[in-house]
């Protein structure tokens, strides 16, 4: 085999080495991104029920009968 095939061909090796190593990296980088967007979705979400929970409750009555409905559903799963 001629020099320059060799050559040729380590270099079609090496370039292919580095396209996988690169869709790797690629890879990993993507489900770090999704990751953190999931985080901060659930930050959101808990920020945003807070902030429901804390209106809907803003008052005794209003908690009382949260805390009622609460009770009753857990009595009615436990029969």
């Amino acid at each position: 085999m001629p020099s320059w095939d060799r050559h040729r061909k380590k270099a079609h090796e090496e370039g292919a080495r580095i396209i996988s190593e690169a869709k790797k990296q690629i890879e990993i980088e993507k489900q770090s991104a999704i990751r953190e967007i999931r985080t901060q979705v659930v930050e959101l979400s808990v920020q945003i029920a807070e902030k429901v929970l804390s209106e809907k409750l803003s008052n005794d009555k209003a908690q009382m009968d949260l805390i009622d409905r609460l009770l009753d559903d857990v009595s009615q799963s436990e029969k």
